[in-house]
């Protein structure tokens, strides 16, 4: 968790090697390091995720090290003492593990942290080496990630399905920072003919490539020059310290051809308590670490060479996988002594975004506040659940409980409070009070791999969950907030169709504002000049948001704003109307019709005075589907058992698409997108000019009288799915 003001990173980890199985961005397509499901994850992430080398010397003898090497586990019944003992230890939004070697005298620990509350994101890694024994050790270190993929659209069934040939599209470039501020201008015409010094350099464009290694301080070999409006990027060996992983173009069969821009980004330093930290050297190809050990088991380079003489060698990282290890050439640890190596593996949108979060982050004490921080964060979103017994650990599974729970059906957020009534009032008492759900998820990790899990790389980050997930974890919101009020009954009862059943996959709310006048006034007072205004009325008038879409669009169309985040968003969802969303996933689960009653009598437990407004007074719209369940006659067959001895009865594809339902919602596709409006997805009148409502009770009513009609043949129960899947 990123924070409400932060932007995630999707992270699992195992018991092997150093914990992170895998890492990246919105879904397992956008990997940093590849997804496993949990059986290869075990077997993988010793070798081809983050990994430590440590060569040094102490009173004349020499060693090479790997902390945490499944080479040198010391499994629990293991009686020798000079296997290295490991400990991993789990926080709410953190993992640490740490390794005592007590053959080499070294304590190694490795801690994990999402960053919290900035406006990029990134997976913040921080390496501590301290010397536990009686004499000075000099040491040489390697630390990072043994395969590190690239930005490239969605890759990850290319990365498992031909791999190999994805890799003739990877790229990596290296900014060389000296030259950021030097503000040389040059067209990108001219990067088109800067390519690769191997296959030769137009002989005109040489004297250029010299001056401006007189002005970067950069020594030769150049192997790819590349120039924008802000940076150098050197593909080569000595000095790089900003790699740049991205693919040339993104994967695919097609004579339309897209440009990839956005790239991966890794930067390492020495962190340092009193001032600001220098970027440390990142060595990406991978054989100058391994050599010809492709399965990446041993590291034959390092053991070849010194970590400064392959500083000193060309590397390279076209077509093929990269590493990304941060570089400490030699430092020497007194008894006591450590070292901490921070190391932030991020996405941009471009390669001149990097240089500014590098300058950022480098900041003296700045890794400590956001490791302090990110455990803070949780604390403060889980205080609703503090609980304090002579139990600690009881105390922290309630918070964990909730928090993971929170995670599957999301936090809610109260927007809207413009003034002391709206903070003073709930859902259903003032129209300008609005609830969105942050930090949902569908439950998709290593061992639910089936799941597709998505992530919204953005503030107030969400993403889609399965309709019994989210129904279930918010039937308790309105305990813990009472401000929710109704919200969440009022919702869920919305998501039924005319035949009873609901859609799968829920995803966020959704805010619009339908009067122009409005959105204009609301963007000229928290805008600071005409044409920001100009920019955000148009957002505003453009269609549904939600929050994450318009901090987005705010920061790509430069809309300057004069109000802090929370006064801008408040002011704009006050006057918005909200709108519940979700689609129609892949069948019909028969049991999400359960979990009303739970919301309703939450609800009552907390507003009892509020029944007869809910029921009788509130409107709500029927979700529409063109899925259609089929009459018995069609969907129930005779089918031969598991042995092939006789038949029984079973159920088998019960849905089909409707085509006349096909057609009334293409009446709602944009003509100029070619996308389906909002309108699309709830049940209209006969004429079809608006959305057919009704009142909740006359809803489970309808229900209620329908879900007894479709009894089994027996008229035992009801039929658990409808999809013939399952």
């Amino acid at each position: 968790m990123a924070g409400l003001y932060g932007k995630p990173v999707w992270c699992f980890y195992v018991n092997r090697g150093q914990a992170i199985s895998s890492f990246g961005f919105n879904s397992k397509d956008h990997p940093i390091l590849e997804f496993n499901a949990a059986n290869k994850a075990y077997q993988l992430t010793p070798f081809v995720g983050f990994r430590t080398f440590i060569k040094g010397h102490r009173n004349g003898e020499s060693f090479l090290a790997e902390p945490f090497s499944p080479k040198y586990t010391r499994n629990l019944e293991d009686l020798d003492e000079d296997l290295p003992k490991r400990i991993m230890f789990v926080g709410p939004n953190e993992v640490e593990i740490r390794e005592l070697d007590s053959v080499n005298d070294l304590i190694t620990s490795v801690k994990y942290v999402v960053l919290p509350e900035e406006n990029f994101a990134a997976l913040v890694r921080r390496t501590n080496i301290t010397n536990s024994g009686t004499t000075p050790v000099t040491i040489s270190v390697l630390d990072g990630l043994a395969q590190m993929e690239p930005v490239g659209g969605s890759l990850d069934w290319a990365l498992k399905n031909m791999g190999r040939t994805l890799e003739g599209k990877f790229s990596l470039f290296a900014i060389i920072r000296s030259f950021i501020d030097t503000h040389i201008y040059v067209t990108y015409f001219l990067c088109l003919w800067l390519s690769r010094l191997d296959g030769g350099l137009p002989s005109r464009y040489v004297f250029i490539i010299y001056c401006l290694q007189s002005i970067c301080d950069c020594d030769p070999p150049l192997h790819i020059i590349q120039i924008n409006s802000f940076a150098l990027l050197v593909l080569t060996g000595n000095g790089t310290t900003m790699p740049f992983y991205r693919m040339s173009t993104e994967p695919g069969d097609s004579a339309d051809v897209k440009i990839e821009l956005a790239g991966h980004y890794l930067l390492s330093f020495l962190e340092s308590a009193k001032s600001d930290a220098e970027l440390l050297p990142i060595i990406y190809d991978t054989s100058s670490v391994f050599g010809h050990d492709t399965t990446l088991l041993n590291p034959d380079g390092l053991k070849k060479k010194s970590i400064k003489d392959i500083l000193t060698r060309p590397q390279h990282g076209d077509a093929r996988t990269s590493s990304g290890f941060a570089a400490v050439e030699s430092i020497t640890l007194e008894p006591g002594q450590s070292i901490s190596i921070a190391s932030f593996y991020g996405k941009t949108e471009h390669v001149e975004e990097v240089p500014p979060i590098a300058k950022y982050v480098t900041k003296a004490g700045y890794v400590s506040a956001k490791f302090q921080r990110a455990k803070q964060m949780i604390d403060e979103l889980t205080s609703s659940v503090e609980t304090n017994t002579t139990n600690h650990l009881f105390d922290g599974a309630v918070k964990q409980m909730y928090l993971d729970n929170s995670l599957r059906g999301g936090m809610p957020i109260m927007l809207g409070d413009l003034d002391p009534d709206a903070y003073y009032s709930n859902y259903d008492e003032d129209p300008r009070v609005k609830v969105f759900h942050a930090f949902s998820r569908i439950h998709g990790d290593l061992e639910r791999d089936y799941n597709a899990f998505y992530i919204d790389d953005t503030y107030f980050s969400q993403g889609r969950g399965n309709y019994r997930d989210v129904a279930q974890n918010r039937r308790e919101d309105v305990t813990f907030m009472p401000r929710v009020g109704s919200f969440d009954v009022l919702m869920f009862l919305s998501f039924i169709q005319a035949d009873g059943y609901e859609p799968l996959t829920v995803e966020a709310v959704i805010y619009n504002i339908n009067d122009p006048n409005v959105a204009a006034v609301i963007a000229a007072e928290c805008t600071e000049d005409p044409k920001s205004a100009e920019v955000l009325t148009n957002v505003l008038k453009g269609g549904p948001f939600r929050p994450g879409q318009l901090f987005a669009l705010a920061q790509q169309l430069n809309i300057n704003m004069v109000v802090d985040k929370d006064v801008f968003l408040d002011r704009i969802v006050a006057a918005s109307d909200d709108l519940a969303m979700a689609t129609f996933g892949q069948g019909y689960w028969g049991d999400h019709w359960d979990y009303y009653m739970d919301l309703i009598n939450s609800y009552l437990a907390i507003y009892p005075d509020g029944e007869e407004k809910l029921m009788y007074d509130r409107r709500i719209r029927y979700f529409f589907s063109t899925a259609t369940v089929k009459p018995r006659s069609e969907k129930y067959v005779a089918t031969y058992t598991f042995d092939g001895k006789s038949k029984h009865i079973l159920q088998l594809d019960a849905t089909v698409f409707d085509t006349a339902k096909v057609n009334e919602q293409n009446l709602f596709r944009s003509q100029a997108t070619g996308i389906l409006g909002i309108d699309a997805y709830w049940q209209r009148t006969p004429t079809g000019k608006s959305a057919f409502m009704s009142a909740p009770i006359a809803k489970l009513f309808l229900l209620g009288a329908i879900k007894f009609a479709t009894r089994d043949a027996y008229g035992m129960g009801i039929e658990v799915r409808e999809n013939g899947e399952r």
